[in-house]
């Protein structure tokens, strides 16, 4: 049965009637993805266009912002920001820039962790349509946890057909934004006796991750 876009949306938010706070906000970013994935030219590789990212093959020159960051916002003052990410447009990136990226993210959530105080964090890693996101926590001495959540493969959906991939992921999805709203906030207890400093290797790790004889160790699969 062929559903038109109108329909389609109509029928999405109508689930939003008794639905929570966090799955009307899952299902609405769905609703709102659906105009765009009319009339794509799949004769050129997808840009994602973010307003401090430039999509490139290359490592992203900026060493001090992540690609995407999320920032909460409190009666309309900044609070804090919790998530970030390192966004590839291609697949066909070196293992060397796919660890750099990963890297980056780990100590972008951990300093986060300290410099707001919080109790845990996300970060996620995009390369081309595929999505893994990462939760930072620390519940003990100097000890950063950063665990993968385990989450079927989220495809970012580029194209009509790809709709249904992304509305199956409707509990992920939930799940992944009752952990930020949750989890990703203010510590109800004072953790700096807890931090420890970033080791500067990860800091300036863009030359130093590897070397030009040996194959980097750790790959991320996709």
């Amino acid at each position: 049965e062929t559903i038109t876009e109108e329909l389609g949306r109509a029928n999405l938010l109508l689930l939003c009637c008794n639905a929570t706070e966090n799955e009307k906000g899952v299902i609405n970013s769905i609703v709102a993805l659906i105009p765009h994935l009319y009339d794509c030219n799949m004769n050129k590789k997808p840009e994602a266009h973010f307003s401090n990212f430039k999509p490139s093959k290359q490592t992203n020159d900026s060493t001090n912002r992540p690609a995407y960051v999320v920032d909460v916002y409190e009666q309309y003052d900044f609070s804090y920001s919790n998530v970030f990410g390192e966004v590839k447009a291609y697949e066909d990136i070196p293992a060397k820039s796919l660890v750099y990226d990963f890297y980056r993210t780990a100590v972008f959530c951990k300093d986060a962790i300290e410099k707001f105080q919080l109790k845990s964090t996300l970060g996620f890693q995009a390369v081309g349509k595929n999505i893994s996101f990462f939760v930072m926590s620390l519940h003990f001495n100097k000890l950063y946890t950063f665990t993968e959540l385990y989450l079927k493969f989220i495809l970012i959906p580029q194209r009509q057909r790809d709709l249904l991939n992304i509305i199956g992921h409707i509990e992920d999805l939930l799940f992944i934004t009752n952990i930020v709203s949750s989890v990703c906030i203010p510590a109800a207890t004072d953790l700096s006796q807890y931090y420890c400093p970033t080791i500067p290797y990860l800091v300036d790790m863009k030359k130093q991750l590897s070397t030009r004889k040996r194959k980097c160790s750790l790959t991320l699969s996709r």
